[in-house]
């Protein structure tokens, strides 16, 4: 996970990492830099207040359906920003 980390807080995109039981492991720096988030708060689902309204149904359903069948998923959504 070293290895994983310090290439994800080298690269320009947001990365996150949870466990098979949905709680979050990693989120990289542009996570917090991005978001504005502490870490509390991110571990605390703060995260879904960050969701575009009309992305929030669709994104809670699929994080949702992943957990329940372990499967990976793929999704784009739209988040606001600390400075939106």
């Amino acid at each position: 996970m070293n290895i994983l980390r310090q290439l994800a807080d080298n690269i320009p995109q947001i990365v996150w990492v949870a466990r098979p039981d949905g709680s979050h492991e990693y989120y990289n720096r542009n996570w917090f830099e991005f978001t504005g988030l502490a870490s509390e708060e991110s571990n605390e689902q703060g995260w879904n207040r960050l969701f575009h309204p009309d992305d929030v149904e669709g994104a809670n359903q699929c994080w949702a359906e992943a957990l329940r069948t372990g499967d990976q998923y793929e999704i784009e959504f739209r988040l606001r920003g600390a400075f939106d």
